[in-house]
């Protein structure tokens, strides 16, 4: 979780910004179908990324800097060991 959520910057109108990665074989664009129905259920919009854990290495080398800002002030909710 990251950006105004994270730093307790939030107005009613904001949207909790999520990033998931995971172990997946599906395409990029159907794995948020596995999250659909708790996404449905909040009462706050969620933008949600799901990646696997290469994407992520990749976009951390690459220095995206969506991932270098949400990797500054993010917190992890869940990590497997």
């Amino acid at each position: 979780m990251w950006h105004s959520t994270r730093r307790e910057t939030a107005a009613p109108e904001s949207d909790i910004d999520v990033m998931v990665v995971a172990r997946t074989d599906r395409a990029f664009v159907d794995r948020s179908s596995n999250y659909m129905p708790a996404l449905l259920e909040s009462s706050v919009a969620v933008d949600m990324l799901i990646c696997t854990r290469e994407e992520f290495a990749r976009m951390q080398a690459e220095e995206l800097p969506f991932i270098l800002e949400a990797l500054k002030d993010a917190v992890p909710i869940h990590m497997e060991r």
